[in-house]
């Protein structure tokens, strides 16, 4: 029996792609980033009416920054809730549903 040979040049993993302008950023501070506490999330502050579901039943609340339309569709494709939105307007989701 011979030695172990080395792998040979097809299987050797390529250089990771460095991103453009991220030179200085070291992985020591990507993962110092990524173990720091998650800040609090902003308070929802309301700017006009709210629809959809009650304010302790919802974790997903989508505020309008300008006027849009606003489809939300259930799993089958059937409309759940459709709305013009005006600025500010807000719309809770509700929590989901197990089957």
């Amino acid at each position: 029996m011979s030695a172990a040979q080395p792998a040979p040049q097809e299987s050797t993993l390529p250089t990771p792609y460095q991103t453009p302008g991220l030179d200085g950023a070291s992985d020591a501070a990507a993962g110092d980033v990524a173990a720091a506490a998650p800040a609090d999330p902003p308070v929802f502050a309301p700017r006009g009416a709210v629809y959809g579901a009650a304010p302790g039943a919802s974790v997903v609340t989508l505020q309008a920054r300008k006027a849009a339309l606003l489809v939300v569709h259930r799993p089958d494709g059937s409309v759940f809730f459709a709305q013009q939105m005006k600025a500010g307007e807000a719309y809770r989701a509700p929590p989901p549903t197990t089957a």
